[in-house]
């Protein structure tokens, strides 16, 4: 191995992970291993494994002079040339200076430009790239404006920020100029520009000299410059190179290179040591060589309060425990002082292994890997991966201390077969943290890793220690003392929690927890539900109209549906009567079943209204009256007609009463007085508000963004990834950038869904939390609770009869599972044979469940490799579509009919989303696919690589009927069909378009 090399990537590796671009690099250096150059070119996308792997393919390559063939390579890479001047020391002490600066804060740049995205959409993507075309190779030109085309500039943004950001840092300047040139504005800051300026160090009044000055610098002004050994190896590797200009003698260079480096580096190891105060910082000045100072940020050493030891002590004895302790106890920070336990007890490099800290959500993920950041000593590397692109893969993490994380990311690495990736076992790691640990049962992911670590258990003396962290063990449905005892057991075993459940018990600090955790105060205020407005009297009337109709003219009779007049509606039993009857009516042989559906059709559009009219204003329910579901209802008989008439009709008169004050809802004046009043105490207050779904979050935003006195707190709308009903959820940048937005103030009022903010975000200063008419488990009770951080805060409910009688029951349920927590905790102690027995009963019982459920899914499986046909009618007017055998798998994922007579069977009719979704990297949603005959769903037509558009199949749509037997099904979901397309390569489908054309 070529030992310069060697040396240059272990003190260049964070030069080389945030701006190397291997990709360009690849057709000049023509002797690198066609199979590592098919991986890069694979991963055109994910810029980070691509340096992992090119990096590896140099370092094992053996070519010889493959050093310099590598500098030449960067030297004739115009938009690399500066990474190669870098390296050699070929520019002024100042230049380097600034790039050594944008390079330890890489990733800190990254995260401040996931934030000013949003503000950037008013910037058209194809203009951008010009801008930034002196910084971009012609194949990124070529690929940047391609994704302009294919994706629009919405979503072509992310990928120009991202490629623009691993250049060198001088574009920002022209960004900058750009944006002053245009007069950008944006919703938040007024001028773009201006914006920019502010996220910056940087004074706009200064004279233009100073301006380009200062924006050369780009000095962020949360940003401090990094003391890690990094900087300073990186520092000193520079200067050799120019050591080596000035003829100096090697050994002399490397003599004084190591003084330096370890002087400086004790400089921070006494620091280290210091124990200061959140606000403090300590000014000092380092010597990092060549007479150049560089200010020093200390690590702060947070010392552990006497409950957090309480906690701690059993872990950091090795071993297996649940840490319980309620919100806003110092969870994180008892695990980050367990992992610097183990890292300073555990021996020797060969025995010192990593450590896992999970997360069930990538927003969480993100938020501990900044705290573990703060909370150890910079000696330990800590990043996370989790989500979609760089981090999205466990490759480089041979370099980490510590890596948080999702559990699905480990759990694809575990199964997966490529032989390419860094595939690790359990067994290989040293400790594996759990946080929000009590959702390790029945299928989720927790559990299923975990089930992996029983895998494991020949090979004891290897296993990793097993730590969880909750505020809540969580008693399922049980609502008695034993019951609730035998579910917290059973996660116990779960986890391999063999020393128990730890509470604090001690009398003093149980007073000290009380002193630091917030404790708000509950109030509950009722919500109106006698809706006897002119608004709710039109919808209902319309339902009670349709369904007179439906049962005048069906053949077969219908159950009553449920009662939608009633003052507290239950949307999940109106909804749940509506699938059913759908499904009796897919597998009806009735001449009347495709009108009986669209009467089902309508009353569903109008239950929705009615649900969302109950939480918001009359026009959100509106929209949803509107319903993009009927766009493609036919008027092919005297029912549809009739239907689509008075639902035209009933349209234009519930317009006109949007503005009507009758129709006003009471309820969010209610969320209005709170919100005021707390404002009013407390200015800078944060608040939170909760409610059960997606459409009613963005229906409250609009809301609150058109009333003069709200619409200056900056609501904004906080969800989790999976859509619904069609709204899009939140990618993980998204997330990002509202939460960071959200703790600096500024947004002050985060509406969003109880799962994606209900556990573990931690927000210093929010002070009210109002849950807004959701059904809610004693667990999530708890968690949603413990998101007023700010002592003297407030949680309002403001809820219905129905979700106040379920608030009841979780509030004995809570009292119940904190008195049982109690239990166990003294049972373990006083009995820890039979609990250990216990443990391994209960743990031999849940994989026995386990065998039994892969059992089932084999046996349905094989029920599916069946190669019976089956015919697809359409599940409304139950006209023929296609023969199963017509079918074919791409992607393992989707299900198409490229045939001649499929294509003849349904028309297109345009998709209501003007944002044509993105689903995946390579597909992108088009239009709907409608049966020509009916109107109804039968799937979509989508986008490929954006040059092919293919039709892609829901089974919801159809009637499957077996073709030998007769026998109809209804499945709403592919996993449940009783046949499996034949998978098909997705190159051969392609060609065969090309070829029908």
């Amino acid at each position: 191995m070529d030992s310069e090399l060697q040396r240059c990537i272990t003190n260049y590796r964070p030069l080389f992970v945030y701006f190397l671009t291997p990709l360009p690099l690849l057709e000049l250096m023509p002797t690198l291993r066609d199979e590592a150059r098919k991986q890069i070119q694979d991963l055109r996308d994910r810029p980070r494994e691509q340096v992992d792997i090119f990096l590896k393919e140099l370092l094992e390559c053996g070519e010889k002079g493959i050093y310099r063939s590598f500098l030449d390579a960067l030297n004739k890479s115009e938009d690399q040339r500066w990474i190669h001047d870098f390296m050699i020391g070929n520019l002024s002490n100042e230049l380097t200076d600034k790039f050594i600066y944008h390079i330890e804060n890489a990733e800190a740049f990254k995260k401040l430009f996931d934030i000013i995205l949003p503000q950037l959409n008013v910037i058209d993507a194809r203009t951008l790239v010009t801008v930034l075309r002196p910084w971009l190779s012609k194949g990124e030109n070529d690929d940047l404006n391609e994704k302009c085309k294919s994706l629009g500039s919405t979503f072509a943004l992310p990928y120009i920020i991202s490629s623009a950001l691993r250049k060198k840092p001088t574009w920002i300047k022209e960004l900058y100029k750009h944006t002053k040139e245009a007069n950008y504005s944006n919703e938040v800051e007024g001028k773009l520009a201006k914006a920019l300026a502010d996220y910056f160090i940087f004074d706009e009044n200064k004279e233009n000299a100073e301006k380009e000055e200062a924006m050369d610098s780009i000095e962020c002004n949360f940003l401090q410059p990094s003391t890690s050994s990094g900087y300073f190896e990186l520092h000193g590797f520079i200067n050799k190179h120019k050591n080596d200009a000035e003829n100096s003698t090697p050994n002399e260079q490397q003599m004084e290179l190591d003084h330096e480096e370890q002087n400086a580096q004790e400089d921070c190891e006494d620091l280290d040591q210091m124990s200061l105060d959140s606000d403090e910082i300590v000014d000092d000045m380092i010597d990092i060589g060549s007479g150049k100072k560089q200010l020093c940020y200390p690590f702060k050493n947070y010392e552990l309060r006497g409950y957090q030891h309480e906690l701690a002590n059993l872990a950091k004895r090795g071993k297996n425990v649940i840490i319980c302790a309620p919100p806003g106890a110092g969870k994180t920070l008892v695990a980050a002082n367990i992992i610097q336990n183990y890292y300073e007890t555990c021996g020797n490099e060969e025995t010192k292994r990593k450590v896992l800290f999970f997360t069930p959500t990538i927003v969480l993920a993100q938020q501990q890997n900044d705290r573990f950041k703060e909370y150890l000593p910079s000696k330990y590397i800590t990043d996370y991966r989790c989500g979609n692109g760089d981090n999205a893969s466990l490759l480089g993490v041979k370099d980490l201390d510590v890596v948080v994380l999702t559990p699905k990311l480990l759990l694809n690495e575990l199964n997966s077969d490529d032989k390419q990736k860094f595939v690790y076992k359990l067994n290989e790691f040293g400790m594996l943290i759990y946080d929000e640990c009590h959702h390790c049962r029945g299928g989720h992911p927790y559990n299923n890793l975990m089930r992996k670590y029983f895998g494991l258990q020949n090979d004891l003396d290897k296993l990793p220690q097993i730590i969880g962290l909750t505020a809540t063990l969580g008693i399922g449905k049980a609502k008695t003392k034993d019951a609730a005892l035998q579910e917290m057991k059973q996660l116990c075993a779960n986890l391999n929690a063999v020393a128990g459940v730890v509470t604090v018990r001690d009398s003093q600090n149980k007073k000290e927890m009380e002193k630091h955790i917030a404790n708000p105060d509950e109030s509950r205020l009722p919500m109106n539900m006698e809706r006897g407005d002119p608004f709710f009297k039109e919808v209902t009337a319309l339902m009670k109209n349709i369904e007179q109709v439906m049962k005048h003219f069906a053949e077969e009779p219908i159950s009553q549906a449920p009662d939608y007049k009633h003052d507290d509606f239950d949307k999940n039993m109106f909804k749940r009567w509506c699938v059913e009857t759908k499904n009796e009516l897919t597998l009806s042989e009735s001449s009347h079943s495709r009108d009986a559906r669209s009467c089902i059709e309508y009353l569903e559009v109008c239950g929705d209204a009615l649900d969302v009219y109950y939480i918001c204003r009359p026009e959100a329910a509106l929209k949803t009256f509107m319903g993009e579901t009927l766009d493609t209802q036919k008027q092919d008989t005297p029912i549809e007609t009739f239907l689509f008439q008075h639902h035209s009709d009933a349209m234009d008169k519930l317009k006109k009463l949007c503005d009507d004050p009758r129709c006003a809802n009471p309820n969010l004046a209610k969320i209005k007085n709170c919100i005021l009043k707390k404002f009013a105490e407390v200015p800078n207050s944060r608040i939170m508000l909760m409610t059960q779904m997606k459409i009613y979050a963005y229906a409250l935003k609009d809301w609150m963004n058109e009333d003069d006195k709200l619409k200056v707190f900056q609501p904004e709308v906080f969800t989790g990834k999976q859509p619904s009903r069609d709204i899009r959820g939140l990618t993980p940048q998204a997330q990002q950038a509202i939460m960071k937005s959200f703790k600096s103030g500024q947004h002050k009022i985060l509406i969003s869904t109880p799962h994606a903010a209900g556990e573990g975000i931690d927000v210093a200063d929010c002070n009210l939390v109002i849950n807004y008419n959701f059904l809610q488990n004693e667990s999530l009770t708890v968690q949603i609770k413990g998101r007023v951080r700010k002592r003297g805060g407030e949680m309002v409910h403001i809820s219905s009869d129905r979700v106040e009688r379920r608030d009841r029951l979780n509030f004995y349920k809570t009292h119940l599972m904190n008195e049982c927590t109690d239990m166990l905790a003294n049972f373990v102690q006083e009995n820890q044979a039979s609990y250990r027995e216990e443990l391994i009963s209960l743990n031999k019982l849940d994989m026995k469940q386990f065998q039994l459920e892969v059992l089932k899914k084999l046996k349905e499986a094989q029920v599916q490799k069946r190669n019976d046909e089956f015919l697809l009618q359409c599940a409304k007017c139950k006209e023929f579509a296609c023969s199963s055998y017509d079918l074919g798998l791409v992607d393992n994922q989707h299900r198409i009919n490229i045939t001649p007579e499929f294509r003849q069977k349904y028309e297109i009719k345009e998709h209501p989303r003007k944002d044509k979704r993105l689903m995946g990297r390579d597909w992108r949603k088009i239009s709907k696919v409608v049966c020509k005959k009916c109107g109804h769903e039968w799937g979509i037509e989508a986008q490929y690589k954006g040059a092919f558009i293919l039709p892609l199949i829901k089974i919801e749509g159809f009637r499957i009927t077996e073709k030998a037997t007769k026998r109809p099904y209804v499945v709403r979901r592919w996993k449940n069909a009783p046949f499996v397309p034949q998978e098909i390569d997705i190159s051969v489908v392609l060609r065969q378009l090309v070829d029908d054309e």
